[in-house]
């Protein structure tokens, strides 16, 4: 009996967990109440990344094309605080980030359909820091995918210029349709620097 309340528990248990999965919506553009829904998205990615860090699922996050800079060069991201001590909006949860899609389009109206590939554009400038860091502990799949977005005007002394994989746990991300331009750091990896060559990747 004991034997059958366990194993109802941990279906239970995982049944739940997997209902968890989320999808959350960004757009640079929208200036109103925030709570990462297709009519209320958060201003920033960052927002986003940490709701989905805060659930167990495998979670969706859609990006309205725009442009997405640190908040030292006069936008609304800040890269270089984004959790990792070495820089980069941190993930630790599996998640696909696909960007370019059209997004707020005034008033109460929203296009969550119409994507123009890599149109959401993550400028690095003056921002220290890479965009992202994969902390997800997968044991030999994939974690995060990034898709459809561009990475530029990186420039910062530690490895992997826009996106870093973390060697612990055997991580890999997914990289799908990106545009890497002028990307650069006195580490390694001027666009994306896996640290443990994980096969995910």
């Amino acid at each position: 009996m004991r034997a059958i309340a366990a194993s109802l528990a941990v279906s239970f248990f995982l049944a739940t967990a997997i209902s968890r999965a989320a999808d959350y919506y960004v757009d640079v553009d929208w200036a109103s109440t925030e709570s990462g829904t297709q009519t209320q998205p958060y201003n920033t990615i960052k927002d986003a990344v940490d709701a989905a860090n805060a659930v167990v699922g495998t979670h969706n996050i859609y990006i309205a094309e725009g442009w997405y800079g640190d908040v030292a060069n006069g936008g609304t991201e800040d890269y270089s605080a984004g959790g990792a001590v070495d820089g980069g909006i941190t993930v630790t949860k599996k998640m696909n980030l696909y960007g370019g899609y059209a997004g707020w389009q005034g008033a109460s109206t929203f296009d969550w359909t119409t994507r123009t590939s890599r149109a959401t554009q993550i400028d690095l400038k003056n921002a220290g820091s890479r965009a992202f860091r994969n902390d997800c502990p997968t044991h030999n799949a994939l974690g995060p995918t990034f898709d459809g977005m561009s990475f530029s005007n990186a420039n910062h002394g530690t490895s992997g210029g826009a996106l870093y994989c973390s060697s612990a746990y055997w991580m890999g991300m997914g990289v799908n349709n990106c545009l890497f331009m002028n990307n650069s750091v006195t580490g390694s990896g001027g666009a994306v620097y896996d640290a443990m060559d994980a096969p995910g990747y």
